[in-house]
Order: structure tokens, then C-alpha cells, then sequence
């Protein structure tokens, strides 16, 4: 009998280190750990930030974006297999979150070189979040990184279509164009980018690139330029001759802002030059010339 009465005494001894450990675990500030975690992010060290947001466990109100934000800074810092674990547990919370966690999976999948499991990943969450333009955008990604420059700009120019303010849409855009030799359509996205987010670290880099598309010193991809007839660029054969002309640089041409640069005579002509044209199906002359003739 009182070996049965050991087993009652014992539980009881072990309550109150059971309720110090209960309290202990409460006592852990998850908004605090959130700020600082973030904080850390910005600072890019990646590794504080992470090792904070592990610090948060699974029963706490915050421990869904916690795992979201932990997620983030698995990708950002090239941890991908453990961004990919991360997201898994992350869609088991099924939370408001899900999204982000199909878009860091599709990332961590892509730099793994997974790419066709990435793709699932993106059809998948997709058809889940129709509306979510960072979806189409990250599956454009997963295109581009295998030089797939056709299929990558159709899924760009969806998020296009969702959110024609996102400016990563409209860099990519031009910077695959740019890759094919299509000077006109690499150029009206870059500078509707410039136009949207001018702040960019991207920026100086775009005005450059912009200068030596309109001054003929940039180098496509020999592998990947396509000709007007292969990019259904004929419609702005015109305007591609007007720059090649380099009339912009002639002694009487008249330009406008007084800035002797050659790249701002150069854009000065191409958008005189530039003419909305009916029916070309035209992605390009639908979506950006309409928008920069009205400018004008």
C-alpha cells in the first residue's frame, strides 16, 4: 500500500516545478522578441534575428508571424532547406500568414534549383490566393533563373495586372527585354519603374543601363536575343530606328530640358517618336505607350 502513496507524493513534489516552468514560459515578452527580432533583421544580422524568433514556442498569440518573419530571414540569408522547414511548419498554423509561406517556399525551392517543385508550389498557392501578386511575380522569378525570358514575363506582366505599382514587376520586365535586345520595350519598363519607385537602390543601375540601351552599348545575351518578328516588336521598329539614328545627338536637334546628356536627348525623342498603335497584341504598346503619350 505504500508504494502506491509514493506516486501521489511524488506528483505533488513535481507540481510546483511544473508551474515555475509554466510561468517561466509566460513570462517571455513575444511582442518584445518580434520588435527585436525585426529589429535585427534590418540591421541584417540575420543570425540575432533568428536566433530571437525561436525563442517565441508554438502556443504564443504571435508565434504565426513570428514563424512568418522567421521564414524571411531564413531566405534572406541563404538558408533555404531551413526556410523550406520553416514554411512547412508555417501552413500547418493555417493562418492569415499562408501566403507568405507558399511565396518562401516557391523562393527557397527556386535557389535549391528545385524549379519544377517550385512551380507547384506557386499553381498551387495560386489557385489559393488569386489575387496575391507577389505569387505571379515569384513564379516569373522561378522562369527568369532558367533564362526562360518568354515564360518569365508573361507571369510578370500578371503581377502587372494585379498591382501595376509594384516595381519589381516592371524591373524585371525590362531587364529580361534587355537580355533579348529588345531595346523599346526594356526601356519603357525601366523608366516606368524609375517612375515608381525612384528611391530604389536599383536606380543608379537602371539609369545606367537605360543610357546604354539608348546609346547601343549594352550586350544582350547572344543566347537569348530575339529579333522584332520573334519578339512582336515590329511595332515599334520606328521608334528603334529613330535611336539607332542617334538623331537625338545631332547639333540642331532641340532639346528641351537643357540637360546636355546624351541619354536624356536620346529618351527625349524616343517618346516624341512613340505612337500607340491599335491591334498589335503588343503587350508593351498596350500596357506603358498609352500612359507615356498621355505625358507628353
Amino acid at each position: 500500500m505504500s508504494r502506491f502513496l509514493r506516486l501521489p507524493a511524488l506528483l505533488l513534489l513535481l507540481l510546483p516545478a511544473f508551474v515555475m516552468g509554466q510561468q517561466n514560459a509566460e513570462l517571455v515578452n513575444s511582442g518584445q522578441l518580434l520588435f527585436e527580432g525585426n529589429l535585427y533583421y534590418y540591421l541584417g544580422k540575420y543570425g540575432k534575428a533568428e536566433e530571437t524568433f525561436k525563442r517565441v514556442g508554438r502556443n504564443d498569440t504571435n508565434y504565426a508571424v513570428i514563424t512568418r518573419d522567421l521564414a524571411r530571414t531564413y531566405s534572406d540569408d541563404d538558408e533555404d532547406s531551413l526556410c523550406l522547414m520553416t514554411c512547412v511548419k508555417g501552413l500547418d498554423l493555417h493562418s492569415v500568414y499562408d501566403v507568405d509561406f507558399y511565396n518562401y517556399m516557391g523562393i527557397s525551392l527556386k535557389e535549391m534549383n528545385r524549379y519544377d517543385s517550385a512551380l507547384k508550389v506557386y499553381d498551387k498557392a495560386i489557385g489559393l490566393f488569386p489575387y496575391a501578386h507577389l505569387l505571379y511575380y515569384n513564379k516569373g522569378m522561378v522562369y527568369y533563373k532558367q533564362k526562360n525570358y518568354v515564360e518569365a514575363q508573361k507571369w510578370f506582366q500578371e503581377a502587372v495586372r494585379i498591382n501595376p505599382y509594384y516595381s519589381q514587376s516592371h524591373f524585371m520586365l525590362g531587364k529580361s527585354c534587355a537580355e533579348q535586345g529588345r531595346i523599346i520595350p526594356a526601356v519603357l519598363s525601366f523608366e516606368y519603374f524609375l517612375m515608381v519607385d525612384p528611391s530604389s537602390d536599383k536606380a543608379p543601375k537602371v539609369v545606367t543601363t537605360i543610357e546604354d540601351l539608348v546609346t547601343g552599348d549594352y550586350q544582350p545575351d547572344p543566347d537569348q536575343k530575339l529579333d522584332d518578328d520573334e519578339s512582336g516588336d515590329k511595332c515599334f521598329a520606328d521608334v528603334t530606328d529613330a535611336i539607332n539614328s542617334q538623331t537625338a545627338l545631332q547639333a540642331g536637334y532641340r532639346n528641351k530640358t537643357g540637360i546636355n546628356l546624351k541619354v536624356v536627348k536620346q529618351l527625349q525623342y524616343l517618346f516624341e517618336k512613340l505612337k500607340y498603335q491599335e491591334g498589335t497584341n503588343n503587350w508593351w504598346m498596350d500596357f506603358y505607350v498609352p500612359f507615356y503619350t498621355e505625358l507628353q
